[in-house]
């Protein structure tokens, strides 16, 4: 889904692509080691016991990411306003938040057969 975050690193900043895709990995490399084992820490501490859990724990990471990312890009947006002007990528960014809502209703919606259609 983040595919142009790294031309929008080079739009906006004006790093070259080399520089935007290094900073981008970073990020990723780091939140995504991050999130991979907090998510597989607490599914197994949680769903072990209720499968559901499973379902669950992704779908509640989903939706507490969503102010963060809004925020985020808002406070980015409202920083580089008087630089940049009115930008049409970063309301592509806000677009893009509606991925995560839907993947949250569809962990939450797993979750709910999950538990009767588990097999050890």
């Amino acid at each position: 889904m983040f595919f142009w975050l790294p031309s929008f690193f080079v739009r906006s900043y004006h790093l070259n692509s080399l520089n935007a895709s290094l900073f981008f990995g970073g990020v990723l490399l780091i939140g995504g080691l991050a999130g991979i084992w907090a998510g597989g820490w607490l599914g197994d501490r949680f769903g072990h016991s209720q499968h559901s859990q499973y379902a669950r724990i992704p779908a509640i990471a989903f939706v507490a990411t969503v102010p963060f990312y809004i925020l985020a890009i808002g406070l980015l947006s409202d920083t580089l306003q008087a630089q940049f002007g009115d930008d049409s990528l970063r309301y592509s960014i806000l677009a893009g938040t509606g991925f995560y809502i839907i993947a949250s209703v569809l962990f939450f919606l797993a979750a709910r057969w999950l538990e009767q259609d588990w097999e050890d």
